[in-house]
């Protein structure tokens, strides 16, 4: 929307776009990286955004240690001339800065921005204007005070996100987010010091920000039906899953909220058992059905069961197939509830066939 007109490739669709990919005109390449199988190992970046590091992946990342050495890698591929964007309120984060030797010595401040406009705005004239006295080599960001970009007053709006004021080497700016929790307002500060970088006004991009809709599968809206509001998400690892429900529970505090979980691979269920069993604290009620295989083969080490003891939780309960879930949620539901899905397979499905069920009602 800035007229920069990338090449892109993420995750998700974006609704707005209709895709997940576009060929643009201009030399920009965004990239949403995959440390999976060490697959981010393959880019060559100039500009690195890293929002944190936490393991994952088992399978292929047998220790924390792996995963932390795999993404030293990754931000030693980003040129002297480059720009490293990391977010300062991670501990891990931190960590992976200094283990590079050079923290002390790195440019760490407030001269993130040009002093003035440059011509990346100018479609295709992105790789020229890179020029090593202009860049610092990182910049930080979140909400903790000693971050070179803060966002702080957060204030939820009435668009789902978050009203809040941005401080960094210019003067205190207004932003706005659409989508919910505060990891994205931490997202959309990393995504705003790129587009300065790139060359778009920070006013421009603030305005853009605040239409930004969201992704598929991150606190989707599928439908409300009955007074129920059903909503999906790709959350599948315990971070993800707390701040998506401690999202839920800030922007709807008054309802009732009914979490199914369909946990992802029995690698990840079996190593961050623990983590999962403490993550759903802001759902009033959890559901946790079979464990969607993906890529590997049950050993009969773990189970949706194993973590269903673990919880502490004081509703909770398992319930092995999506339909039967389904039928007992469809029952169980009432006016003003929220009912949210969880994983990365086909567990979003509950809710559209929940959605069906009480439609059939009226």
């Amino acid at each position: 929307h800035a007229g920069l007109d990338p090449t892109f490739i993420v995750g998700g669709d974006i609704p707005q776009l209709g895709t997940n990919a576009a060929a643009g005109e201009s030399d920009i390449f965004v990239v949403e990286a995959d440390e999976y199988d060490h697959t981010f190992l393959g880019l060559r970046p100039e500009i690195a955004v890293v929002t944190v590091v936490e393991w994952d992946h088992p399978d292929c990342y047998p220790t924390p240690e792996s995963m932390h050495e795999a993404f030293h890698q990754f931000i030693a591929l980003v040129p002297p001339e480059g720009l490293l964007v990391a977010c300062g309120d991670e501990p891990t984060v931190r960590e992976l800065l200094g283990k590079t030797g050079r923290l002390e010595d790195w440019k760490i401040g407030k001269s993130a921005r040009s002093p003035q406009p440059s011509n990346h705005s100018r479609k295709g004239t992105y790789g020229p204007t890179f020029q090593p006295s202009s860049l610092p080599e990182f910049v930080t960001y979140g909400l903790d005070e000693d971050n070179d970009w803060r966002a702080f007053d957060l204030r939820p709006n009435t668009h789902g996100g978050y009203d809040f004021s941005i401080s960094a080497d210019l003067p205190i700016a207004q932003a706005s987010t659409s989508v919910p929790g505060v990891h994205n307002v931490k997202n959309a500060l990393a995504a705003l010091i790129v587009a300065d970088r790139l060359g778009v006004r920070l006013d421009q991009a603030t305005a853009i920000l605040e239409e930004f809709a969201g992704v598929e599968r991150r606190f989707e809206i599928k439908g409300e039906v009955g007074g129920v509001l059903v909503v999906d998400d790709y959350a599948h690892h315990p971070t993800e899953i707390r701040a998506t429900l401690a999202g839920a529970r800030t922007h709807y505090p008054d309802r009732g909220i009914w979490a199914v979980f369909q946990p992802h691979t029995y690698s990840r269920t079996r190593s961050l058992l623990d983590e999962f069993a403490a993550a759903f604290v802001d759902a009033d009620h959890v559901v946790i059905v079979d464990i969607f295989p993906a890529r590997e083969v049950d050993d009969g080490s773990v189970s949706s069961r194993d973590l269903v003891a673990r919880m502490k939780h004081p509703d909770v309960r398992y319930i092995s197939t999506l339909e039967n879930a389904a039928d007992f949620l469809a029952d169980q539901l009432r006016p003003g509830d929220l009912l949210i899905t969880l994983g990365a397979g086909d567990g979003y499905r509950v809710g559209e066939m929940v959605i069906g069920e009480l439609g059939s009602r009226e």
